[in-house]
């Protein structure tokens, strides 16, 4: 019913997010293959686990195909973290 905690790090010089999620022992954004859902976006190349920290935490990358301005927010009942990507003019 709520998102847990969460961390999210955007590194404009190398194009990408670092996000860490803790609680959970899944990530439902990243079941199955992702490559389609990317390839007509102009922002997003990537989202891909980078590692599982433990069997609650997993770190995750969204690699950008260019800079962006980025806005996380939480939503409860179900708990959600909603992650949303402005392009850069």
């Amino acid at each position: 019913s709520s998102s847990g905690n969460y961390e999210f790090k955007y590194e404009p010089e190398n194009n990408r997010i670092v996000a860490s999620i803790q609680g959970y022992s899944a990530f439902s954004a990243l079941l199955g293959d992702q490559s389609k859902l990317f390839s007509q976006s102009d922002v997003v190349k990537s989202i891909y686990i980078d590692r599982y920290i433990n069997e609650s935490n997993i770190q995750f990358i969204i690699e950008l195909k260019r800079q962006v301005k980025i806005t996380v927010l939480d939503v409860q009942d179900p708990g959600r973290i909603v992650v949303t990507l402005y392009p850069k003019k």
